[in-house]
Formats: structure tokens, C-alpha cells, sequence
């Protein structure tokens, strides 16, 4: 349900190739392309943002060098869309031992939410902070308790992509922080 949710937006007509969508994608895709060429952000041009969403969009980046920006930039919006309604199964494996009913509930909740929906459509950095968030929770605990300290690590790992991508993610990192010092 996700992913046809998600992927309903790309299938209207001029949507999946036009630029118009968002200012913030054709920037992030742009730095990419730009670093693909040898520019260095933050040294050889200004980006405001942090890194992570730069190395998220190399492959996009080297699709435009292969194709051409419109491909790279539809290739960009795919993925993104998958990225999103991937956090869907993975929520819903967080709360998985809580039974049958708060898995339904946070699946489903997920799956149709309007703002993850929207920030799907295109490359953009929520779907992709989140992605990394949920990854990092499910490697962190083990049917509702802490999992070992490598698969600890693992996790302190994919938070710190998160956080590369949007530093909102340091949030979900200090209360997990917080959990292994309070165990």
C-alpha cells in the first residue's frame, strides 16, 4: 500500500521527468553532479546542507554523466519513493513483538501518512534521513530490548549517515544513547 501510495504521484503525466516539482532536488542532484566533476562542495561552491544527501545522490549523479539530468532525475524520484515505502515494513518490524495490532496499525499509519507521502515524490531528505533511522532501530533492538554491542555499533553507524543526511536525526541518536547508558 506504501509503495502505490508513493508511487501514484509518479505516474501523472509529466511528473516523473519535469523540474518543477521542487527547488531542493534539483540542488542536491546539481551538487552531485558538480562533485562527480571534481567540485568539492563547501571548498569549491556553497551547499548549505550536510553531506549525506550529496553521496545519497552519486548514483543519480552518474546517471546524469551516463544519460542525461532528466533520467538522473527521474531515476532520483524512483528511488526516493522505494526508499520511503521501504520505512513502512520497517516500523512495522519495530513494534512487531507488541503483536499483530500495533504492527497493523503503524504499517498502515505509515503507509498513507500525507507528509511522508508528499516529501516521496522526490529526491528530498526526509525519506531518505528515515530510511537510515529505521535501519539504525531495527539493527539496535531485538524484540523490544537492546540487541548486542555490534549490532549496537551497526546502528550508532546508520544514525550517523542519518545525521549526515538531516541533523534532525541526532534526535533518535541521543535517545538511543540515553537507552544504552540507562542499561
Amino acid at each position: 500500500v506504501g509503495l502505490v501510495v508513493r508511487g501514484f504521484l509518479l505516474t501523472r503525466p509529466g511528473f516523473l521527468t519535469s523540474g518543477t516539482v521542487e527547488y531542493d532536488d534539483g540542488v542536491y542532484l546539481g551538487t552531485a553532479i558538480r562533485l562527480l566533476q571534481g567540485a568539492v562542495p563547501y571548498r569549491d561552491f556553497a551547499f548549505v546542507q550536510p553531506p549525506g544527501i550529496v553521496i545519497v545522490a552519486l548514483p543519480f549523479a552518474l546517471v546524469a554523466r551516463l544519460g542525461s539530468a532528466t533520467a538522473a532525475l527521474a531515476f532520483a524520484r524512483v528511488a526516493s519513493v522505494c526508499a520511503s515505502a521501504a520505512c513502512v515494513p520497517l516500523a512495522g518490524n519495530v513494534v512487531r513483538h507488541r503483536g499483530i495490532l500495533a504492527t497493523l496499525v503503524t504499517c498502515g499509519f505509515l503507509a498513507v501518512y500525507p507528509a511522508d507521502v508528499i516529501t516521496a515524490r522526490t529526491l528530498l531528505l526526509e525519506p531518505w534521513m528515515n530510511l537510515c533511522c529505521l535501519i539504525a532501530i531495527n539493527l539496535a533492538f531485538r524484540h523490544g530490548r537492546l540487541a548486542s554491542p555490534r549490532w549496537l555499533g551497526w546502528a550508532g553507524v546508520a544514525l550517523g549517515f542519518a545525521t549526515a543526511i538531516k541533523f534532525w536525526a541526532g534526535a533518535p541518536a541521543a535517545i538511543l544513547l540515553a537507552c544504552c547508558l540507562l542499561t
